[in-house]
């Protein structure tokens, strides 16, 4: 919604007298959806490119799927927790955060699955002649999907 930013708000309501009055004219500096306190950064300047090219969240818990391919987890907090794959040639490619389970996984098909989105483990499968595209938590399950009609559970 970048198309409010830099336009302007004017707020009018009636008088005592029933005239129109202008109660507001100001600039928009700045809009979001669905704002719930106040914004704050992310430190986040360890990371080459700290570019989110997706967030998640589920239950209070928040991610971001960078465009290098890594994942940082627990944004809301004090402390985000970078998530990286277990290769550069191998970068994350979705995440889902379930209720009881959060699971990433990268193109080669290698799994990080946690269970409070803070320590992760790592599942490698190997694939040869397929790409994964997509991965959704179904309950405790992960589940994966990609080229070639390939699944991984």
């Amino acid at each position: 919604m970048s198309v409010y930013i830099g336009g302007r708000l004017r707020i009018m309501s009636y008088d005592e007298e029933g005239r129109m009055s202008e109660l507001v004219n100001a600039g928009i500096l700045d809009y979001q959806v669905r704002q719930l306190g106040i914004w704050k950064p992310v430190d986040i300047e360890s990371l080459s490119n700290p570019d989110a090219a997706r967030i998640l969240s589920k239950d209070g818990y928040t991610a971001l799927l960078l465009k290098n391919g890594s994942l940082l987890g627990d944004v809301t907090s004090k402390e985000p927790v970078s998530v990286l794959p277990l290769s550069e040639e191998d970068p994350f490619v979705d995440a889902s955060l379930g209720s009881s389970c959060h699971y990433a996984v990268t193109g080669k098909g290698s799994f990080f699955l946690s269970a409070n989105g803070r320590s992760w483990s790592s599942v490698a499968y190997d694939l040869a002649d397929a790409e994964i595209r997509s991965v959704a938590c179904l309950a405790k399950l992960g589940v994966a999907c990609g080229t070639n009609g390939t699944v991984l559970v």
